[in-house]
């Protein structure tokens, strides 16, 4: 849930000041809706945005944070676009569970959600700062390692009998760092050795199988994905074309499914004259064996060693094999 109030949108003229909001309310509009919120009714200077309904997303903490960040940056803009506009903003942002209106509409007077999540975003947004963003521990745990945070003082909310901590976000991370800080992968073998399963089955029938993972977000679907395709990377240079291409992304398809023939569909004339088979008996191996028992044959990638297969006519473990790349994300911020 994110609150945002645009304090000193106000004026003599109340008809020339929706005339001067109407653009900025636009803006702020889209850029909510950019980052998959559902923004309200705009009163004012005021607007309150749902992330996660209709439509819910497993990282919607975040969607959350790096829209009020945008409209941070956006409504530095307004008093350019309009000298009549230099308004402070401030933004609250709270996860929790709330009751949302679409479609039939809210009762007359109700806004867009109800809930304590509710008073929370909108207590959060009245103790921030001018131009900052404040967000709840529970939106602070969800999103520490994509957004940085500056703890603050905890905030006493109205209606709340203790103070609550309260962090103010100051920047996102680039979203390609982000991904690579994960948390070690617990728990979930039996769910990964089905899809594995599903894979190996692809492989061995060389037929088309669809896995749909269902759940609610934020429980690790997308991460459960990524962690079929880690752990494996396919080094095999193509040999066409003087070698320029590579081990191009999709080149070991053929090699999982054991067929090296020239004739095969588009990968065939690519594999040159002497594609090795023991790769692709090796890779076709290790999906077997992964599917069947949940151990490819090597130590599984953790954020210690990072250890990864490197498949190619000579195939060997290689711990953090990316290093140099996640080295050059460090410096951007």
């Amino acid at each position: 849930m994110l609150s945002a109030e645009f304090a000193g949108l106000s004026g003599p003229d109340p008809e020339l000041l929706r005339v001067v909001l109407a653009p900025p309310h636009g803006r702020v509009r889209a850029e909510l809706e950019r980052f998959g919120g559902t923004a309200g009714r705009l009163a004012g200077g005021a607007v309150l945005a749902v992330f996660g309904a209709p439509v819910a997303h497993e990282d919607d903490p975040d969607r959350a944070v790096r829209a009020g960040l945008r409209v941070l940056e956006v409504a530095g803009q307004f008093g350019h676009d309009s000298p009549q506009l230099e308004p402070v903003v401030r933004i609250g942002v709270a996860t929790g569970e709330a009751l949302v209106s679409f479609g039939t509409g809210p009762p007359e007077g109700a806004s867009l959600a109800q809930g304590h999540v509710v008073t929370v975003a909108v207590g959060l947004q009245r103790a921030a700062g001018a131009g900052t963003v404040v967000v709840d521990e529970i939106t602070m745990s969800a999103t520490r390692r994509t957004i940085e945070y500056e703890a603050l003082e905890a905030c006493l909310l109205e209606g709340e009998p203790q103070a609550r901590p309260a962090w103010a976000a100051r920047r996102a991370r680039p979203q390609a760092l982000a991904k690579t800080a994960l948390t070690p992968f617990v728990g979930r073998q039996h769910e990964l050795a089905l899809l594995a399963t599903v894979r190996a089955s692809v492989a061995e029938e060389q037929l088309p199988r669809l896995a749909a993972i269902v759940g609610e977000a934020g429980i690790g679907k997308t991460r459960l994905a990524d962690e079929l395709i880690r752990r494996m990377e396919f080094a095999w240079p193509s040999p066409v074309f003087g070698g320029r291409l590579g081990a191009f992304h999709g080149l070991e398809i053929p090699f999982v499914f054991g067929n090296l023939s020239k004739d095969a569909p588009i990968f065939g004339p690519l594999l040159g004259d002497d594609p090795p088979q023991e790769l692709a008996a090796a890779i076709h191996a290790a999906w077997i064996a992964f599917a069947a028992t949940g151990n490819p044959g090597w130590p599984p990638y953790d954020l210690a060693c990072r250890a990864t297969m490197r498949f190619n006519t000579t195939s060997q473990v290689i711990d953090d094999p990316r290093s140099w790349e996640r080295a050059l994300w460090q410096g951007i911020r």
